[in-house]
């Protein structure tokens, strides 16, 4: 089944899409930590630890 818009994944299907799509390309403990803050969203007082996770430098996709 294709999934959109009006099937959307279901919560543990988008983190093993995320962990599938970022999987060489940065260590296992900062995807655990993304996941961790995207999930918990509403209780980050503001999304800096986020942004400074997601802005860090990571390794070329296509090595």
């Amino acid at each position: 089944m294709a999934h959109g818009f009006t099937t959307p994944l279901d919560r543990d299907a988008v983190i093993a899409k995320f962990r599938a799509l970022t999987a060489g390309i940065a260590q296992p403990t900062r995807l655990d930590e993304i996941v961790q803050r995207v999930l918990n969203l509403d209780a980050e007082p503001n999304t800096a630890a986020l942004i400074g996770l997601l802005a860090d430098p990571v390794a070329p996709p296509f090595g």
